[in-house]
């Protein structure tokens, strides 16, 4: 039964058009960061960086009303590029 649940995890996670992030991390068991980091602030924030609750453009985007703003848009204020997870822990958080 676990394996079915997860082979369904995992086909819906790949049809899924959000998350893209996610999709190149996903595995199905316990993080060790979950155990390892002490301060809840930073294991919350970690968790919501994961599985794409956080307000980086690539995310916000996608709810601007009336219209989504399209995803080639989807740009970062400081640097002009595409503002996604990868951008923000790699490139922005080293100018921080």
């Amino acid at each position: 039964m676990l394996d079915t649940f997860i082979r369904n995890w995992n086909d819906r996670l790949n049809l899924s058009s959000r998350a893209l992030f996610y999709k190149n991390i996903a595995s199905f068991q316990l993080q060790p960061f979950l155990l390892s980091c002490n301060i809840s602030k930073f294991r919350q924030s970690l968790s919501r960086l994961r599985v794409s609750a956080h307000r980086l453009m690539i995310e916000c985007g996608r709810w601007a009303k009336p219209n989504p703003i399209p995803f080639d848009q989807r740009i970062c204020n400081i640097c002009r590029t595409l503002e996604d997870e990868f951008h923000f822990v790699l490139i922005i958080m080293f100018l921080i």
